[in-house]
């Protein structure tokens, strides 16, 4: 998890044409969030959509909630992230709040007693640290992003959203066409 932004209120990056504010960067995300969409097909619902607000000024929240779905259930974290993902941009709920996070985590089969525990738990904000650590150590600046590594200690760094296609020739050059990445439906 890389943070994206600990308080839209103190963050602007005007090379990307985010402004300090939450309204300013709540717009800048939506059109990013359609380019998005155009390319891969996700629902987007403009009316409402409210990544940062006042009371909301940071994205640390659904990153700690991530991880805590990790602790809770590795296998359903990845599960409860992509609802979260789906919960805000198709539905404009603001997945900042603690009870729209508990409610995902129901939703996807995360028992809530535990997720709740873990969100209140230190591990959870040092397992989110860790990795944000990763992310300032190998340069990421925007996302999404991808560190793709393979056993034998190759790996790149892939900025932006790509396609299946594009995926299967970088895992294709990684592996030296050993590896091939096949589509499940």
């Amino acid at each position: 998890m890389g943070g994206l932004v600990e308080n839209i209120d103190n963050f602007a990056n005007p090379r990307n044409g985010i402004t300090s504010g939450s309204e300013g960067a709540n717009a800048h995300i939506m059109s990013h969030c359609l380019e998005a969409a155009d390319r891969h097909g996700v629902p987007i619902n403009q009316e409402g959509f409210h990544l940062f607000s006042k009371a909301y000024p940071s994205t640390y929240p659904q990153n700690i909630a991530y991880k805590a779905a990790q602790i809770v259930n590795p296998e359903k974290a990845d599960a409860f992230l992509r609802r979260m993902h789906e919960a805000t941009e198709a539905e404009a709920k603001v997945t900042s709040r603690q009870d729209v996070q508990i409610e995902i985590a129901s939703e996807v089969g995360i028992d809530i007693a535990d997720f709740f525990k873990a969100i209140r738990s230190g591990e959870t904000e040092q397992k989110f640290k860790a990795d944000m650590a990763i992310t300032q150590s190998s340069g990421v600046r925007s996302f999404p992003c991808f560190l793709i590594k393979t056993s034998e200690g190759r790996q790149l760094i892939i900025r932006g959203h790509q396609t299946f296609a594009e995926f299967q020739e970088i895992i294709s050059y990684l592996t030296d066409g050993s590896l091939k990445l096949t589509e499940v439906n």
